[in-house]
């Protein structure tokens, strides 16, 4: 997996599958590190829907994790362009017309199951011209059916698919690497995990 690194951005749900079984954030960097991926990370998936997280925390304060807010990438001419594609964004993910300001809504921690963070990230990689997602969220792809184009194409890789291009890809993930976490993130969903223990462990045997 030789080549130069590029950032790509990280959303919750993609975060906590490869942390919140873990001791600390050893599976995290070892999938990143893999593929020379360098990970950035939305100040609301940072503030809201990582809130208090220990490893977050760790990883940032190690340097390992880049945090971006809406000021750091929009200037006061980008402004309009953002409004329109949140609300748009927003009701093409959600049952309910948009009401309130896309550049304070749901900070205050009271907005549920809306796909915030998904919008925010994804408007943060078409923006600074990231062209990859990380995310296990299926809005996440929804969105991208939605919002990308052939000027404008940022893709979704969710972990499993992940795991799957290390394998092929001859990366040094092993199963003792993956044992804490796979079988607990999947454990609703039986195929991913029988696939994932067929190369990880069932080649080995053959």
């Amino acid at each position: 997996m030789e080549g130069e690194k590029h950032k790509v951005v990280i959303d919750a749900d993609f975060f906590r599958h490869t942390t919140d079984h873990e001791i600390g954030t050893g599976l995290f960097v070892k999938i990143l590190q893999d593929f020379k991926y360098e990970p950035v990370m939305h100040d609301y998936v940072c503030k809201v829907e990582l809130k208090n997280n220990v490893k977050l925390k760790e990883l940032i304060d190690a340097g390992k994790i880049e945090i971006i807010k809406d000021s750091d990438y929009l200037n006061e001419e980008d402004i309009e362009d953002y409004k329109d594609y949140f609300v748009q964004a927003f009701e093409h993910l959600n049952p309910s017309l948009f009401e309130g300001d896309p550049l304070k809504y749901g900070y205050d921690g009271t907005s549920y199951e809306e796909s915030l963070g998904e919008i925010r990230s994804f408007y943060l990689a078409l923006k600074r011209g990231y062209n990859l997602l990380l995310s296990d969220d299926d809005d996440s792809v929804q969105l991208s059916k939605f919002v990308n184009s052939s000027k404008h194409n940022v893709r979704i890789k969710d972990l499993f698919n992940l795991l799957i291009e290390d394998r092929s890809n001859g990366g040094s993930l092993q199963w003792k690497d993956l044992k804490a976490s796979i079988p607990k993130v999947y454990k609703n969903k039986t195929i991913f995990l029988d696939k994932i223990v067929e190369l990880y462990i069932d080649s080995k045997k053959k």
